[in-house]
């Protein structure tokens, strides 16, 4: 199977033109067509990088008080 990749920008609306590219006259093709995203210079993200930075306390799963919900000064107020 041949393929080929190339860039494009598009147009206006929304029409691509793609040209010269190596395929016979009529030829049936497969097009799949992604957003190029504008590289940052910055470098790729990496999976585990930050691994070990951040932990999860022992309570995380446990309900917060409603002091929490309520602002800091409602205990303030219940005890008065």
């Amino acid at each position: 199977m041949k393929s080929c990749e190339t860039d494009a920008k598009v147009g206006p609306q929304g029409v691509l033109t793609l040209q010269q590219l190596p395929f016979a006259d009529g030829q049936a093709v497969h097009v799949r067509i992604e957003i190029k995203l504008e590289s940052s210079g910055e470098s790729p993200r990496v999976l585990g990088w930050h691994e070990g930075m951040v932990t999860i306390s022992e309570d995380f799963d446990e309900p917060l008080p409603d002091s929490f919900w309520l602002g800091a000064d409602a205990n303030d107020e219940a005890s008065a």
